[in-house]
């Protein structure tokens, strides 16, 4: 395991935010001590299980503290941060076969315990750590499925332009009935009554055609203008996401 430098916070190391570091890198996620630090502890505090938990979350992770016994521990997914009485943290790795495979970042190697040492020495309540769904789909290959969900949200707008659409090219070919109907009937029989009557529908219907075609166009261009945001401010939190440094192999988290 890579060695993490630890921070120092009134007057001890601060194991926390070291193990915290320890587990994103091995979740492949990139951390800024300094800038966790000055946005979760400005006033220089070390970081107790709370502030661990909101660091992890805002870092794409999901994070939740438990009370459980050794026993329980055993089915918990691992790795996980373990505290201590004293009110240090320690990276917990593995545990099998009576041994518990820890890291103390004060330390700077991963050793072995014994279960029944590490369990006078605990406090009981871990600190699972994994992550988010969404962090793995944003790792997924650029398709068109990653296109869908964000229509999907919107299906109703669509499906209501749609609509409007189909009412449009109704009424398109309404146009030519009129004129069929003005020189069979009009023009022959010289009805300028039923030309009034056609005349005033089809004001109506050009009116009616008017006003549902810019709704059509208001509803569409909102709709895929808020769709085209939203896509890129996803692609936008994707790429500050991503490592900006590229961690050496010999620093490379092993456990």
């Amino acid at each position: 395991m890579g060695e993490v430098r630890l921070s120092k916070a009134a007057g001890n190391a601060d194991t926390g935010l070291a193990c915290l570091c320890l587990i994103t890198r091995y979740h492949q996620l990139p951390a800024d001590e300094q800038k966790l630090r000055h946005e979760f502890a400005p006033s220089g505090k070390a970081f107790d299980a709370l502030t661990l938990i909101r660091a992890a979350r805002s870092l794409g992770l999901r994070a939740r503290q438990l009370h459980c016994r050794m026993q329980r521990l055993e089915k918990t997914p691992l790795p996980a941060l373990a505290e201590r009485h004293n009110g240090s943290f320690v990276v917990l790795a593995r545990l099998g076969d009576g041994q518990v495979l820890l890291h103390d970042p004060r330390e700077g190697r991963p050793r072995a315990l014994p279960a029944d040492e590490f369990a006078q020495d605990w406090s009981g309540r871990p600190i699972l750590i994994t992550r988010r769904t969404l962090a793995e789909e944003l790792r997924r290959k650029f398709d068109i499925a990653w296109f869908i969900p964000a229509f999907a949200r919107y299906r109703r707008i669509f499906a209501e332009v749609l609509l409007a659409s189909f009412f449009i090219q109704l009424f398109a070919l309404v146009t030519p009935l009129f004129f069929q109907v003005i020189v069979d009937k009009v023009l022959v029989h010289k009805g300028l009554t039923t030309l009034d009557v056609l005349a005033v529908g089809f004001l109506v219907i050009a009116v009616f055609d008017m006003l549902l075609g810019g709704l059509r166009t208001y509803l569409f261009s909102h709709t895929t203008n808020r769709v085209d945001v939203e896509l890129g401010a996803r692609l936008y939190r994707h790429l500050l996401a991503l490592p900006i440094n590229q961690v050496p192999p010999a620093e490379r988290v092993v456990w």
